[in-house]
């Protein structure tokens, strides 16, 4: 799944949750796809279509993809390695942001539902009310303990 993605001057970067596939490099231009392994070590692939990458980028596993639909292409593996450390330090970074996130907007829904029920507070609930904060509380604890 990607992670993060930047475009510049027809160049795509982007950084992938994937086991083996750590970020790719996608040149809009030439078509050359050029992907980075979680060793450090880099292929690229030439004339890769748009259409490929595309379903390369977007795909849950890139793994899969890569398997069914990149593999195909020609390639040559590019002199040298990268230290994939501060790639994976990245990543790693990001799925926490993410994490939280997710958490910190799971409790504004409870919250959001909680206030919902307070409004009147002269009323009685009934269980038909108090159902969908039960479930965000049940997600939001799923989640929260994933932690």
């Amino acid at each position: 799944m990607v992670l993060k993605r930047q475009e510049k001057d027809n160049i795509i970067k982007a950084m992938y949750d994937s086991t083996n596939i750590l970020a790719s490099i996608y040149n809009r231009d030439t078509n050359d796809l050029t992907l980075i392994f979680n060793k450090g070590t880099q292929y690229k692939y030439p004339k890769v279509s748009m259409t490929d990458y595309t379903r390369f980028e977007l795909a849950e596993s890139q793994g899969k993809v890569f398997n069914t639909h990149i593999k195909q292409y020609a390639f040559e593996k590019l002199e040298g390695t990268i230290d994939p450390a501060l790639l994976i330090t990245e990543i790693q970074s990001i799925k926490v942001d993410e994490a939280k996130a997710l958490l910190e907007g799971k409790q504004l829904g409870v919250v959001k539902l909680m206030k919902g029920l307070l409004i009147d507070e002269t009323k009685s609930f009934t269980e038909e009310q108090l159902k969908p904060l039960q479930d965000a509380i049940t997600n939001y604890l799923t989640e929260l303990n994933k932690k």
